[in-house]
């Protein structure tokens, strides 16, 4: 039985960088990929399993895509990549809640790796900040309302017989 073919979104600014980004990783078994612009990501990402957002601000802002994909309601793993990652930007990427925030600087950087975490981050999805706050408060709601009537029971009168 062959493995199912993951489709990834790589978005970012026109570049050679992000073509090549989406064309290494079209060469890792078991994925499909195709470059696009990023503000055209945002409510068109229909059959993708995985976004990757180029980060290199202000050109690009990767949290500011990240924070429009959100937005729509997505859950799907979204990586940023850079090829210079700077402590306080992997701290901004991280805080707002990416999936990952990894470097790939063009060609030196093998694929494979980022291949590898997108394929981890899709058996076994870790969800973040805002989509695991959305899924507790809907299990909070839940729970809420079906201890309602057990405790509308017990708060109501009691008839005790009169000893």
């Amino acid at each position: 039985m062959s493995e199912r073919v993951r489709t990834l979104r790589v978005v970012g600014p026109e570049s050679t960088r992000r073509d090549s980004l989406a064309s290494s990783l079209n060469d890792c078994e078991g994925f499909t990929a195709a470059a696009g612009r990023a503000s055209a990501v945002a409510g068109s990402l229909g059959d993708t399993d995985a976004v990757i957002i180029l980060d290199n601000p202000p050109e690009s802002d990767g949290v500011e895509t990240y924070t429009d994909i959100r937005s729509d309601g997505s859950n799907l793993p979204v990586v940023l990549v850079a090829d210079d990652i700077r402590p306080d930007r992997l701290e901004t990427a991280l805080s707002v809640g990416v999936t990952e925030y990894v470097a790939w600087e063009e060609p030196e950087t093998d694929t494979g790796e980022l291949a590898a975490r997108i394929r981890a981050y899709l058996e076994n999805p870790v969800l973040d900040g805002r989509v695991e706050a959305r899924r507790w408060r809907t299990i909070i709601g839940a729970l809420a309302h079906e201890m309602k009537n057990p405790l509308n029971v017990g708060a109501g009168p009691l008839d005790l017989p009169d000893i």
